[in-house]
């Protein structure tokens, strides 16, 4: 059975380490607030799908101490070689452009 670190390890790269890096929080006003919730949510929903397949059907986590014992050939995984990774992506680019961090968009460009 996998260990919960594999969703623990999105946790603290999304939330924690973003925290650290957000330069500011927007203004209710500003252009950027939308940003996050319409490139973020579903880039969110699209990573923890793809997360929940890896322990469910693929017998491990994204953690690299727990990988997959079993190919993953569902849902998103039938159209792109690696789906996870683009909703980790689309997350930090809406979080860049909410924070308007470009510390959080240079993590993204590495």
């Amino acid at each position: 059975m996998p260990s919960g670190d594999g969703f623990r390890l999105p946790f603290v790269v999304w939330v924690a380490v973003q925290g650290s890096l957000a330069d500011r929080i927007w203004a209710p006003d500003e252009w950027r607030r939308w940003t996050e919730p319409l490139i973020g949510v579903p880039a969110a929903i699209l990573a923890g799908w793809t997360m929940a397949l890896f322990i469910r059907f693929g017998d491990g986590t994204a953690a690299p101490w727990d990988p997959p014992l079993n190919l993953v050939v569902r849902g998103p995984y039938c159209h792109v070689r690696n789906p996870m990774i683009t909703g980790v992506i689309l997350l930090l680019m809406a979080e860049s452009l909410t924070f308007g961090s470009w510390a959080i968009a240079v993590w993204l460009g590495v």
